[in-house]
């Protein structure tokens, strides 16, 4: 199929000698064919781009998506650099990650995944929420917040990667019990939940099996009335319950 070609050839006896050589006429015809293509795919309106969408928003408003990532309408659709245009999206501190495609003739779709906030920090006065890599997403107020706050003994001011971690791991449902998340300067995690109960994490070796055995008392001590003291779950395979009456 000679239009599959670039360089065509032509190929002849010689002496008894098969001969082939390019036929650069219809090279000539079909590379100027391949040019004007590209020219009206360029020019032509059928390819701006009428519409951005965006995918994955939560936290983030569309607008502000679209805004940040610089595509005006009206551009031809194959000169819009998807790639400066990801890295500009990228910028927004609650994108972790971005990606954008081509829809023709005339959509370009934005694709995020947005960093999920963990727990509140004290920040220079100010509560902000930050995800389990310790990025600062937004400010917020805790009397209205749902997050836990996390602090850490010692007079410390930095975050604490181990109780990011513990706060990641366990289960969500048990997250939201939780008031505050204690990390002391021994690194032992203690938990409050809203109603103030103790929750003694030890080193939360293993949170996803502490949460799940907590949800199980929890229920057990709600249904039965008594106030508690402390639970201690430093060691998952015993768990200890202390009354406030004993």
């Amino acid at each position: 199929m000679p239009w599959l070609r670039l360089v065509s050839a032509l190929t002849f006896f010689r002496g008894g000698v098969l001969v082939t050589r390019p036929n650069w006429s219809e090279t000539f015809f079909f590379v100027v064919l391949i040019l004007l293509a590209v020219f009206i795919l360029l020019r032509s309106s059928l390819f701006e781009v009428r519409c951005v969408t965006v995918l994955g928003n939560r936290m983030l408003a569309r607008e502000e998506v679209v805004k940040t990532a610089g595509i005006p309408l009206g551009a031809n659709i194959f000169r819009v650099q998807l790639g400066e245009a990801e890295r500009r999206v990228e910028t927004l501190t609650v994108v972790k990650e971005a990606s954008l495609k081509r829809h023709l003739p005339g959509t370009i779709e934005i694709s995020i995944t947005e960093r999920t906030p963990v727990a509140l920090v004290e920040m220079k006065g100010q509560f902000w929420s930050v995800d389990s890599e310790g990025v600062p997403l937004r400010r917020e107020q805790l009397s209205t917040q749902e997050l836990p706050l996390l602090t850490v003994g010692g007079g410390e001011k930095r975050l604490s990667g181990k109780g990011l971690r513990t706060i990641s791991l366990l289960p969500p449902e048990v997250v939201r019990e939780f008031s505050e998340v204690h990390v002391s300067k021994e690194q032992r995690v203690v938990a409050y939940t809203l109603e103030g109960f103790e929750i003694r994490l030890g080193e939360a070796q293993n949170p996803r099996e502490q949460g799940l055995m907590l949800i199980e008392i929890l229920q057990s001590v709600r249904k039965g009335g008594r106030a508690v003291s402390y639970i201690d779950l430093s060691d998952p395979r015993k768990a200890v319950v202390m009354y406030a009456d004993q």
